[in-house]
C-alpha cells in the first residue's frame, strides 16, 4: 500500500500464492510417566472459613451458659407439711382435769358477782345502778380465763365447746344496751346453761368451786 509510512504497515505480504504454514501451537509440558494430572484447588474464600468459625464459637457459648444456668438453678422447694387438725372429741380426761384445775378460781369469782347480780331485781334502779361494775369485772374475767382457755384448747372437746360459749354468752349480756328486756334474760338464762357444761365435767373429775 502506497503512501504508508515505513514501519507501519501490516508487514510484508507472504511470498507466493502458496499454502501458508500454519501458527505454531503451545506445547504442554511432559507429564512424568506415574504421576496423573490433576486440576489444581480451587481456593477457599477467607470469609467463609472466618463465619464458620464464629458460628462454632457461638454454639459453644450457647452450650456453656446453658449449663451455668441450669447449675444455677435453685431445686424447688419442698411443700411444707400441713400440721394435722386435732379430731374434735367429747371427753378427754387428762386435759379436762389439768383445765379444771387451772379455771377452778375464776368459775369462783364469776359464781359469786353473778350471785350478787342476780340477786338484784331485774330491770330495778339497784341493778342498773350495779350493772356497769358487774360489766368491768365481766370484761376483765372473759380476757384472763380466755387466755387459760387457749392454752389448754387441744384437743377441742366438749370441755372447751361449753365454756367458750359460757365465757361469749357472759359477754354478750353485759353488751347489751339494758338488761331489763327480753333479749338480755334470754342471754341470761343460756349463759347458765353454758356454765353447766364445765361445772358437771369439772365436778366429776374432783373440781369443785362451789364448795
Amino acid at each position: 500500500m502506497q503512501g504508508d509510512p515505513p514501519g507501519i504497515g501490516y508487514g510484508p505480504a507472504p511470498a507466493g500464492n502458496g499454502p501458508q504454514s500454519p501458527a505454531p501451537q503451545m506445547q504442554s509440558a511432559p507429564v512424568h510417566p506415574g504421576v496423573s494430572f490433576r486440576p489444581p484447588p480451587k481456593r477457599t474464600s477467607r470469609l467463609t472459613i472466618s463465619l464458620g468459625a464464629i458460628a462454632v464459637l457461638l454454639t459453644v457459648a450457647a452450650l456453656v451458659v446453658s449449663l451455668v444456668r441450669k447449675s444455677e438453678t435453685p431445686a424447688p422447694a419442698k411443700p411444707t407439711p400441713t400440721p394435722a387438725t386435732a379430731q374434735a372429741q367429747i371427753f378427754n380426761v387428762d386435759a379436762d382435769r389439768s383445765l379444771c384445775e387451772a379455771i377452778a378460781p375464776l368459775m369462783k369469782e364469776s359464781n359469786d358477782q353473778a350471785k350478787a347480780f342476780s340477786a338484784l331485781a331485774p330491770g330495778s334502779p339497784e341493778q342498773i345502778a350495779a350493772l356497769p361494775n358487774y360489766r368491768r369485772f365481766t370484761e376483765d374475767w372473759a380476757s384472763r380465763i380466755q387466755s387459760i382457755l387457749n392454752g389448754h384448747s387441744d384437743p377441742p372437746r366438749f370441755m372447751t365447746r361449753t365454756l367458750q360459749r359460757f365465757i361469749d354468752d357472759s359477754l354478750l349480756y353485759v353488751e347489751l344496751p339494758a338488761v331489763d328486756g327480753e333479749t338480755a334474760s334470754n342471754t341470761w338464762r343460756l349463759s347458765l346453761s353454758d356454765y353447766a357444761g364445765p361445772r358437771a365435767t369439772c365436778y366429776d373429775l374432783g373440781v369443785n368451786w362451789q364448795r
